[in-house]
């Protein structure tokens, strides 16, 4: 177990064992949980323009994609045309519903 010290300005310096994976200037979050313990949270800014991706719902979508990664269920194609082709082959069983309004 690491103890640290409250100095006179209640800053407190992060034992070395404790603090691996920070760098100075890093952003953390402090809590004190209803049962008087205080947690130090590490923190990553995050662009705008990137937020989307850590989303529930896109990290939920990574993870599935990473099982399929895992059990082999991917191809790679050599162009868009490989590809283009291999979608058009494929059985209407297989074959995603169309995003949108249905033509009439």
């Amino acid at each position: 177990m690491a103890h640290a010290k409250i100095g006179q300005r209640y800053t407190v310096v992060i034992p070395k064992e404790i603090r691996e994976g920070l760098k100075v200037h890093d952003l953390v979050e402090l809590v004190r949980r209803d049962d008087g313990v205080i947690e130090l949270r590490p923190q990553r800014l995050i662009d705008a323009s990137q937020a989307w991706f850590w989303t529930d719902t896109w990290q939920e979508g990574e993870r599935e994609v990473d099982v399929h990664v895992a059990g082999g269920r991917i191809a790679v194609y050599d162009s868009f045309e490989a590809f283009a082709g291999a979608l058009r082959a494929r059985p209407a069983a297989e074959k995603p519903a169309a995003a949108g309004p249905s033509p009439e």
